[in-house]
Protein backbone atom coordinates (compact mmCIF):
# COMPACT_ATOMS: atom_id res chain seq x y z
CA UNK A 1 0.00 0.00 0.00
CA UNK A 2 2.60 2.52 0.65
CA UNK A 3 5.07 1.75 -2.46
CA UNK A 4 1.70 2.47 -4.47
CA UNK A 5 0.87 5.97 -2.27
CA UNK A 6 4.57 6.43 -3.43
CA UNK A 7 4.80 5.44 -6.73
CA UNK A 8 1.29 7.17 -7.47
CA UNK A 9 -0.16 3.92 -8.67
CA UNK A 10 -1.46 2.60 -5.28
CA UNK A 11 -5.36 1.56 -5.66
CA UNK A 12 -8.53 3.08 -4.28
CA UNK A 13 -8.84 1.67 -1.22
CA UNK A 14 -12.20 1.66 1.00
CA UNK A 15 -12.28 2.49 4.68
CA UNK A 16 -12.59 -1.10 5.96
CA UNK A 17 -9.76 -2.22 3.79
CA UNK A 18 -7.80 0.63 5.31
CA UNK A 19 -9.12 -0.69 8.57
CA UNK A 20 -7.81 -4.27 7.74
CA UNK A 21 -4.32 -3.10 6.78
CA UNK A 22 -4.20 -1.24 10.49
CA UNK A 23 -5.27 -4.02 12.11
CA UNK A 24 -3.39 -6.35 10.49
CA UNK A 25 -0.17 -4.54 11.56
CA UNK A 26 -2.00 -3.64 14.89
CA UNK A 27 -1.97 -7.72 15.37
CA UNK A 28 1.59 -8.20 14.26
CA UNK A 29 2.74 -5.99 16.41
CA UNK A 30 0.93 -7.01 19.43
CA UNK A 31 2.27 -11.12 18.65
CA UNK A 32 5.97 -9.47 18.15
CA UNK A 33 5.98 -7.76 21.48
CA UNK A 34 8.45 -5.09 22.47
CA UNK A 35 11.19 -7.46 23.24
CA UNK A 36 11.73 -7.82 19.50
CA UNK A 37 13.47 -4.13 20.13
CA UNK A 38 16.03 -5.68 22.26
CA UNK A 39 17.43 -7.18 18.62
CA UNK A 40 17.59 -3.88 16.88
CA UNK A 41 20.84 -3.43 14.79
CA UNK A 42 22.29 -6.38 16.33
CA UNK A 43 22.70 -8.07 13.03
CA UNK A 44 21.92 -5.45 10.41
CA UNK A 45 22.50 -6.71 7.70
CA UNK A 46 20.43 -9.61 8.06
CA UNK A 47 17.61 -7.01 9.16
CA UNK A 48 17.92 -4.78 6.11
CA UNK A 49 17.49 -7.94 3.98
CA UNK A 50 13.85 -8.53 5.59
CA UNK A 51 13.56 -4.89 4.56
CA UNK A 52 14.24 -5.44 1.34
CA UNK A 53 12.78 -8.52 0.51
CA UNK A 54 9.17 -6.77 1.82
CA UNK A 55 10.29 -3.70 -0.45
CA UNK A 56 10.35 -6.82 -3.17
CA UNK A 57 6.90 -8.62 -2.40
CA UNK A 58 5.30 -4.93 -2.56
CA UNK A 59 6.52 -3.95 -5.37
CA UNK A 60 6.03 -7.26 -7.06
CA UNK A 61 2.64 -7.21 -6.30
CA UNK A 62 2.78 -3.25 -8.23
CA UNK A 63 4.59 -5.03 -10.95
CA UNK A 64 1.78 -7.21 -11.66
CA UNK A 65 -1.10 -4.86 -11.80
CA UNK A 66 -0.30 -3.71 -15.35
CA UNK A 67 -0.86 -7.31 -16.51
CA UNK A 68 -4.71 -6.95 -15.30
CA UNK A 69 -5.91 -7.65 -18.95
CA UNK A 70 -4.12 -10.35 -19.83
CA UNK A 71 -4.16 -14.50 -19.38
CA UNK A 72 -2.22 -14.65 -16.19
CA UNK A 73 -0.13 -17.44 -17.77
CA UNK A 74 1.33 -14.66 -20.03
CA UNK A 75 2.55 -12.43 -16.77
CA UNK A 76 3.67 -15.58 -15.27
CA UNK A 77 5.69 -17.09 -18.19
CA UNK A 78 7.01 -13.48 -18.70
CA UNK A 79 8.33 -13.82 -14.84
CA UNK A 80 9.72 -17.17 -15.14
CA UNK A 81 11.64 -16.42 -18.49
CA UNK A 82 13.53 -13.52 -16.86
CA UNK A 83 14.33 -15.51 -13.98
CA UNK A 84 15.82 -18.21 -15.43
CA UNK A 85 17.74 -15.66 -18.35
CA UNK A 86 19.26 -14.09 -14.73
CA UNK A 87 19.98 -17.46 -12.59
CA UNK A 88 20.93 -19.99 -15.33
CA UNK A 89 24.13 -17.95 -16.20
CA UNK A 90 25.19 -17.46 -12.32
CA UNK A 91 23.91 -21.07 -11.94
CA UNK A 92 26.49 -22.28 -14.01
CA UNK A 93 29.33 -20.42 -12.82
CA UNK A 94 28.55 -20.71 -9.03
CA UNK A 95 27.08 -24.56 -9.23
CA UNK A 96 28.46 -25.94 -11.81
CA UNK A 97 25.69 -28.17 -12.53
CA UNK A 98 27.66 -30.67 -14.57
CA UNK A 99 29.66 -31.69 -11.70
CA UNK A 100 26.23 -32.43 -9.92
CA UNK A 101 24.85 -35.88 -9.26
CA UNK A 102 21.02 -35.42 -8.14
CA UNK A 103 19.07 -38.48 -7.06
CA UNK A 104 15.80 -39.04 -8.64
CA UNK A 105 14.12 -37.73 -5.55
CA UNK A 106 15.70 -34.76 -5.54
CA UNK A 107 15.00 -34.19 -9.54
CA UNK A 108 11.19 -35.66 -8.31
CA UNK A 109 11.16 -32.76 -5.96
CA UNK A 110 12.85 -30.14 -8.59
CA UNK A 111 9.97 -30.72 -10.58
CA UNK A 112 7.21 -30.40 -8.28
CA UNK A 113 8.56 -27.49 -6.80
CA UNK A 114 9.08 -25.91 -10.05
CA UNK A 115 5.53 -26.79 -11.70
CA UNK A 116 3.41 -26.34 -8.62
CA UNK A 117 4.85 -24.16 -6.07
CA UNK A 118 6.22 -21.94 -8.64
CA UNK A 119 4.59 -21.50 -12.27
CA UNK A 120 1.28 -22.52 -10.93
CA UNK A 121 1.36 -20.27 -8.18
CA UNK A 122 2.78 -17.50 -10.46
CA UNK A 123 -0.63 -17.79 -12.59
CA UNK A 124 -2.28 -18.07 -9.20
CA UNK A 125 -0.92 -14.78 -7.64
CA UNK A 126 -1.03 -12.81 -11.39
CA UNK A 127 -4.63 -14.09 -11.28
CA UNK A 128 -5.89 -12.67 -8.01
CA UNK A 129 -3.84 -9.41 -8.37
CA UNK A 130 -6.18 -9.07 -11.94
CA UNK A 131 -9.10 -10.29 -9.89
CA UNK A 132 -8.72 -8.50 -6.12
CA UNK A 133 -6.25 -6.15 -6.42
CA UNK A 134 -2.60 -5.92 -4.84
CA UNK A 135 -3.48 -5.37 -1.73
CA UNK A 136 -6.00 -8.21 -1.20
CA UNK A 137 -3.57 -10.64 -2.77
CA UNK A 138 -0.79 -9.37 -0.31
CA UNK A 139 -2.88 -9.23 2.24
CA UNK A 140 -1.95 -12.90 2.84
CA UNK A 141 1.76 -12.08 3.99
CA UNK A 142 -0.02 -11.22 7.42
CA UNK A 143 -1.56 -14.98 7.54
CA UNK A 144 2.55 -16.17 7.72
CA UNK A 145 2.84 -14.58 11.80
CA UNK A 146 -0.22 -16.70 12.90
CA UNK A 147 0.95 -19.37 11.09
CA UNK A 148 4.45 -19.42 12.62
CA UNK A 149 3.05 -18.71 15.90
CA UNK A 150 0.67 -22.01 15.45
CA UNK A 151 3.64 -23.92 14.07
CA UNK A 152 5.47 -22.84 17.45
CA UNK A 153 2.22 -23.81 19.84
CA UNK A 154 1.98 -27.39 17.92
CA UNK A 155 5.82 -28.39 17.39
CA UNK A 156 7.51 -26.37 20.07
CA UNK A 157 5.48 -26.26 22.92
CA UNK A 158 5.16 -22.56 23.57
CA UNK A 159 2.45 -20.39 25.10
CA UNK A 160 1.33 -17.63 24.08
CA UNK A 161 0.72 -14.23 25.91
CA UNK A 162 -3.15 -12.68 26.04
CA UNK A 163 -1.81 -9.81 24.09
CA UNK A 164 -0.50 -12.60 21.17
CA UNK A 165 -3.83 -13.88 21.27
CA UNK A 166 -5.66 -10.38 20.67
CA UNK A 167 -3.25 -9.90 17.88
CA UNK A 168 -4.23 -13.32 16.15
CA UNK A 169 -7.63 -11.86 16.78
CA UNK A 170 -6.58 -8.59 14.85
CA UNK A 171 -4.40 -10.47 12.04
CA UNK A 172 -7.25 -12.92 10.84
CA UNK A 173 -9.88 -10.00 11.42
CA UNK A 174 -7.95 -7.69 9.37
CA UNK A 175 -6.78 -10.26 6.23
CA UNK A 176 -10.80 -10.79 5.95
CA UNK A 177 -11.59 -7.05 5.80
CA UNK A 178 -8.96 -6.44 2.77
CA UNK A 179 -10.23 -9.21 1.40
CA UNK A 180 -13.50 -8.53 1.44
CA UNK A 181 -15.12 -7.92 -2.31
CA UNK A 182 -16.49 -3.79 -2.06
CA UNK A 183 -20.15 -3.36 -1.65
CA UNK A 184 -22.35 -3.05 -5.03
CA UNK A 185 -20.26 -5.31 -6.79
CA UNK A 186 -20.20 -8.88 -7.92
CA UNK A 187 -17.52 -11.35 -6.24
CA UNK A 188 -15.40 -11.63 -8.82
CA UNK A 189 -14.61 -15.23 -8.02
Amino acid sequence: MVLGLLAGTGERLSPIRLVGIASGLAGTLLIVGTAAKAGFGADLAAQLALVAASLCYGGAALFGRPFKGLDPTLPAAGSLICGAAFLIPLSLVVDRPWTLAPSEASLQALLALSVVSTALAFVIYFRLIARLGSVATTSVAYLRVPAGVLIGLVCLDESLAPTAWAGLVLIVGGVLAMTMPARGRRNPT
